[in-house]
């Protein structure tokens, strides 16, 4: 497992929803950048990996029926306020989360 660039990946996302100046949008699309390279099975089974799911489809999805992605900035423009707010927030207690896991797990290799 790649938890460690994983959790690095995760950590650049954060900061990205977290800190985006006001800018919401340019937070969430930073955060897929760092994300875009993240694979659901990179994250560990149960939990993490169905919140990690979400917030993929979330940022590529206009609903979680679609199978195929769309444009992250077509998603993102069509957003409503506060759904990109949770979304923010969701990514940032997602790093939380994993790096709480990693510790209790020992560091997981």
């Amino acid at each position: 497992m790649r938890y460690p660039y994983v959790a690095g990946k995760l950590a650049q996302a954060a900061d990205a929803a977290a800190h985006a100046d006001g800018r919401l949008l340019d937070g969430l699309y930073g955060a897929h950048l760092a994300l875009h390279t993240v694979l659901l099975e990179d994250f560990p089974p149960g939990p993490l990996r169905v919140a990690y799911e979400s917030i993929h489809d979330r940022l590529t999805k206009f609903s979680p029926q679609e199978r195929h992605e769309e444009s992250v900035i077509a998603v993102l423009r069509a957003m409503g306020r506060a759904d990109a707010e949770r979304l923010a927030l969701d990514v940032v207690d997602l790093d939380r989360r994993l790096a709480a896991y990693l510790v209790e797990d020992g560091g997981a290799a």
